[in-house]
């Protein structure tokens, strides 16, 4: 039975890199479906975008990949925010 949900954008080798190489994306995220998990937590960035590097293929991913399921967060925009946006900061200190 499918019961975990992976955080797989903080994970993967061009998640948190500069660099987008889309080969080894792509290998990362096929050996996750070995895995048996639910699905994907997917990151929404600050410039309205599913993936750090590239949303199109992300998207093309999507459709191709097993029948997961996607649960949505906004964390990954809101970090953005705070480190650019002196306003958006100041939510926190009060």
């Amino acid at each position: 039975m499918k019961q975990f949900f992976v955080g797989a954008y903080t994970a993967s080798p061009c998640g948190q890199s500069s660099t987008w190489n889309q080969a080894l994306e792509e290998d990362f995220y096929s050996k996750l479906e070995s895995l048996g998990i639910a699905g994907l937590e997917v990151p929404m960035h600050k410039e309205p975008s599913l993936h750090k590097h590239s949303s199109e293929w992300y998207s093309q991913f999507c459709k191709k990949a097993p029948k997961w399921k996607y649960i949505f967060t906004c964390i990954p925009g809101n970090m953005e925010y705070c480190s650019v946006d002196a306003h958006f900061r100041s939510c926190k200190q009060q």
